[in-house]
């Protein structure tokens, strides 16, 4: 036991001292050789003596598959797993699936448990009282209760999760199975996109989308959005109009549905981001990451904020699914700020001259060749200016005056 203890601080120490190097890859290698040491461990220690006999079942459903996950827990202590991979399950509803697979396991000749901890907050009376009968006695068949029971659930609630890609086809990045439960998602985020506002004192404000799917940023998808109905700075405002018009091309089929969009900001930006959604008929979730701060000089992490949830989720710096964020959230930051800059320098060297009617491309040279700069265009008086081929006093009083 002592041995374990001294890797564990060891491995502890490490972390701490890649982390305050900023070397967070590394940082994150040891933290996940951490997390795979403990959970070796966790099937060999006693995790609490008052669960007592315990069967928990896990639960994980997607698409047409789900998972069955099965901790077999005795004196307090994991003495065994199963997994049960279902197909074709369709639209079967989880509360018919746990009943099915209840009635299906434990009608074989095995010793049950006098609780069995489920997935699903519901009452199972008919099947409660068949166990009732097979067991001899009382059998309690009901969701999680207390600290202890909600732990081990999930972590049965996990393993099914995993576990169910390991069945499919297609390659899963662990990754975004840690964001799918992290932001309660309904699909595994294979396509994220994210989406930022670029204002500087409300001049040439601009919102930005980036798309990042299998492992990489979709550049040929990037889209910027000039800011239309909103005047003034109210980047909430902002955030709603460009949202708006991006689910608006998704909708009608100009790009493709992500199974996430996350929004560079806090809380306000995300209600602004769901106002817009409510327009639409379209599976995406969204959610919102807003950068550490300082508060009563205590550093606070980067921050998730969900819908619905009052509390933001602090993210781990440590872990992948983090620097997945992250990454996301400054590519957009970039695209924006690049974007607004060229809308800026664009309107700096465009002429004043270009604004007044009437001044098309050949006048605006000869005004220029002849007098040199705008300055002194401005200095010259009307008749200066109707001396020039092309110009009547009737125009050159129309320059004068679009020039104070």
């Amino acid at each position: 036991m002592g041995e374990k203890k001294e890797l564990l601080s060891s491995l502890h120490q490490r972390m701490t001292s890649l982390a305050r190097e900023q070397r967070y890859e590394e940082a994150a290698q040891v933290r996940d050789t951490l997390s795979n040491i403990e959970r070796a461990w966790e099937s060999q220690r006693v995790i609490a003596p008052e669960l007592g006999d315990i069967d928990v079942i896990g639960l994980f459903k997607e698409d047409n598959e789900a998972l069955v996950f099965m901790l077999f827990i005795r004196n307090g202590q994991v003495i065994g797993q199963k997994e049960f991979f279902l197909k074709n399950v369709g639209d079967i509803e989880e509360i018919e699936l746990i009943s099915s697979f209840i009635e299906q396991f434990y009608s074989k000749d095995i010793l049950i448990p006098a609780k069995i901890i489920i997935p699903i907050k519901t009452e199972l009376n008919t099947e409660k009282e068949w166990l009732d009968k097979r067991s001899g006695r009382p059998v309690r068949l009901s969701y999680a209760r207390g600290e202890h029971e909600k732990k081990v659930l999930n972590m049965a609630n996990q393993n099914a999760l995993f576990a169910l890609s390991k069945h499919k086809d297609k390659r899963v990045d662990k990754t975004l199975l840690v964001l799918k439960e992290l932001l309660k998602l309904k699909n595994i985020p294979e396509r994220i996109e994210a989406v930022d506002i670029s204002n500087i004192s409300g001049s040439e404000a601009v919102g930005a989308f980036v798309v990042w799917e299998d492992g990489e940023f979709v550049k040929d998808e990037y889209r910027a959005y000039k800011i239309r109905t909103v005047k003034g700075i109210d980047d909430f405002a902002m955030m709603e109009e460009v949202v708006g018009r991006h689910l608006k091309r998704i909708s009608e089929g100009d790009t493709e549905t992500p199974q996430l969009i996350l929004i560079d900001g806090g809380k306000g930006q995300l209600t602004s981001a769901m106002n817009a959604l409510k327009e639409f008929d379209l599976s995406v979730e969204i959610a919102a990451i807003a950068k550490a701060k300082t508060i009563k000089s205590r550093q606070e992490p980067d921050r998730i904020f969900l819908h619905g949830r009052r509390d933001s989720i602090p993210l781990d710096p440590f872990i992948p699914s983090t620097h997945l964020l992250q990454k996301i959230r400054d590519e957009v930051h970039r695209f924006a700020i690049t974007y607004h800059k060229k809308l800026r320098t664009k309107r700096v060297l465009e002429s004043p001259l270009e604004k007044i009617p009437g001044i098309g491309k050949t006048r605006r040279l000869a005004l220029l060749k002849h007098f040199g700069s705008i300055d002194k265009i401005r200095k010259a008086t009307i008749d200066d200016i109707a001396s020039l081929k092309g110009i009547n006093i009737k125009t050159a009083e129309l320059i004068k005056k679009s020039l104070r």
